[in-house]
């Protein structure tokens, strides 16, 4: 190794990214410096990015967005509804204005957005972002009319009453439902339908 003056003394040692050596000293070693806090600050602002990006998602956040991630990644969540059931499955579908829940006993529900008191997840399940949007137009009315037109035996659960409703599914007008009801107080019932909370084939 040459000593002589006005030489810089370098090490065996490499730099991170091993492409070249590391000087002891001089202007070699203040450039290395320079490098090294570049790419601290590089990395601080990546962060901070990053941090932005995830803020600015979460403002985003709908509830139909978080419901289609959910149910994208086939996510076994936990529903409450302001009637106080609670229904344990996976999320098949995300309407307008109403959910398709296929539940761990193999029942499909559907339920009303309104009626969504709370969704749980698994601690293990990273959070859902939740800024996607949602793109159809198909509503709870547009399902139930269908199955109206087939006059099919559904089971609902009226809002405010928390009752169970059962009988054949006889028409869909603009705000109300007809519903033929079983049973020996069975008749007609006219049902809104901003009041059901739960409707599936019985």
């Amino acid at each position: 190794m040459d000593d002589r003056p006005g030489r810089e003394r370098w090490d065996e040692s490499r730099s991170a990214d091993g492409v070249i050596a590391r000087p002891s000293s001089g202007l070699a070693a203040r450039l290395h410096a320079l490098i090294a806090d570049a790419r601290a600050e590089e990395s601080a602002d990546a962060r901070a990015r990053e941090r932005w990006l995830r803020a600015a998602a979460d403002a985003d956040a709908t509830l139909a967005g978080v419901l289609l991630d959910l149910g994208e990644r086939d996510a076994n969540v936990a529903i409450a509804t302001v009637e106080g059931r609670r229904v344990l499955g996976t999320i098949e579908l995300v309407g307008a204005d109403f959910i398709s829940v296929r539940t761990d006993a193999g029942h499909e529900l559907l339920l009303g957005a309104g009626s969504l008191a709370s969704v749980r997840t698994a601690p293990s399940l990273d959070p859902a972002v939740g800024d996607r949007v949602t793109t159809t137009d198909l509503r709870l009315a547009d399902v139930l009319a269908e199955l109206a037109a087939d006059r099919a035996r559904v089971r609902l659960v009226v809002r405010g009453s928390g009752d169970v409703l059962a009988g054949e599914l006889r028409s869909v007008g603009r705000d109300v439902l007809t519903l033929r009801t079983e049973g020996a107080s069975g008749g007609t019932t006219y049902v809104p339908l901003a009041a059901v909370v739960e409707a599936s084939l019985s």
